[in-house]
C-alpha cells in the first residue's frame, strides 16, 4: 500500500543542484505592489504511459495570494489554498487518504520573497507548530514500518528548513508563483530546474532557459524551454530495472516536450497565468507527461 510512497524517501538525499538565477544589469526588476489580493485556479495532471496502460492522476485546487509587508529587499506574502481535490488512478487509491491528512500542512503559509521574485524564507515556526499534533494524529491512524517511515520522513523535512524551502519552491506548491520572474529577460543566462518524482519516484533535472519575451502596457510574456540532463550510471541502472518489469528494453530518456508561458500583470507583479508542460520518454513505450496550469480567477 505504502510501497510507492516510500520510494519518496529516497530524494531526501540526492544530490542538490544550486540554481543559478538570472541576473540583469540593464532592466529594472518588475515590482510587487502592496495591497495585492489574487485568486488563482491552479492544475496539476500527470500521465505514465505503459504497456499495460495509462496511469492517470489530476489534483486542483484554489490559492488565494496576498500581498502583506514590504521590506528594503524583500516582499512578504500569505498564501491560502482550499478546495483541494485529488483523483488517483485506481492503482494509488489507498495513497489517498495519507495524502488528503497531509494537506492542511500547507493550506495556510506566509512566504518571503525576494526582489528577482524568488522564495527565500516561510513562517517555519507555524509550519513546525502545525506539524507536531498532525504528526501525532498520522501515526496514531497509519500503522506499520512503511507508513511510518514515511511519515517521520517528513518531519524530517520540516525540521530542516531548507529541505522544507526547498519543497515550497517546486512547481507542485508555489514555485509557479514566484520563480525569479521580476527580473527575467531574454538575453539572460539559463538555469537549473528540478522535477521531483518524475520517473518512478526520481527527481529530474532541467536546463531551462527563455526563448522569448513579449511585453505589453500591461503584461510581459516570458516563453521557455528546457533540455533534459541525463542520469548518472547508478540512476540508470534503477530506471532500467523499472522500466524492464513492464517490458521496456531501452531506458535512455529524453525530454520528448518541455514548455513554460508565464504571463505577469505588470501592475501588481504577479502572474496572470502560467502553463507549464514537460515530457520525458524512451520511444519505446514508455511516456512521463506533467502538465501544470496556474489561472487568474475573479475574487469573490
Amino acid at each position: 500500500m505504502f510501497r510507492k510512497l516510500i520510494e519518496r524517501l529516497e530524494t531526501i538525499v540526492e544530490p542538490q543542484i544550486d540554481s543559478s538565477q538570472y541576473v540583469t544589469h540593464y532592466q529594472p526588476a518588475l515590482e510587487y505592489k502592496s495591497g495585492t489580493k489574487t485568486s488563482y485556479a491552479f492544475i496539476i495532471k500527470e500521465d505514465t504511459y505503459l504497456p499495460t496502460g495509462i496511469l492517470s492522476n489530476t489534483y486542483t485546487q484554489d490559492i488565494l495570494v496576498a500581498f502583506q509587508t514590504k521590506s528594503s529587499n524583500t516582499y512578504g506574502f500569505d498564501i491560502t489554498t482550499t478546495n483541494q481535490k485529488l483523483t488517483l488512478d485506481k492503482s494509488l487509491a489507498s495513497q489517498r487518504p495519507l495524502l488528503e491528512d497531509l494537506s492542511p500542512l500547507t493550506s495556510e503559509v506566509s512566504l518571503t520573497v525576494n526582489q528577482k521574485g524568488n522564495i527565500v524564507g516561510y513562517n517555519d515556526k507555524e509550519i513546525l507548530d502545525k506539524w507536531k499534533p498532525l504528526k501525532e494524529k498520522l501515526l496514531g491512524r497509519y500503522k506499520g514500518k512503511l507508513p511510518s517511515a514515511y511519515i517521520n520522513s517528513i518531519g524530517k523535512r520540516i525540521e530542516q528548513k531548507d529541505l522544507f524551502l526547498q519543497e515550497l519552491q517546486q512547481a507542485k506548491l508555489f514555485g509557479l508563483l514566484f520563480n525569479g520572474y521580476q527580473q527575467a529577460h531574454q538575453k539572460e543566462a539559463s538555469r537549473t530546474h528540478k522535477e521531483s518524482l518524475m520517473v518512478h519516484c526520481l527527481s529530474a533535472y532541467f536546463v531551462e532557459e527563455i526563448d522569448s519575451v513579449l511585453e505589453t502596457a500591461s503584461s510581459k510574456t516570458i516563453n521557455y524551454t528546457g533540455s533534459f540532463i541525463a542520469y548518472d550510471e547508478a540512476t540508470q541502472s534503477r530506471i532500467k530495472e523499472y522500466l524492464s518489469y513492464f517490458g521496456i528494453t531501452s531506458s535512455d530518456l529524453y525530454v520528448s516536450k518541455y514548455t513554460k508561458k508565464v504571463v505577469l500583470n505588470t501592475q501588481t507583479g504577479l502572474p496572470k497565468s502560467v502553463q507549464y508542460d514537460l515530457e520525458l520518454t524512451n520511444g519505446g513505450g514508455y511516456i512521463r507527461r506533467k502538465h501544470y496550469e496556474l489561472k487568474h480567477q475573479d475574487n469573490g
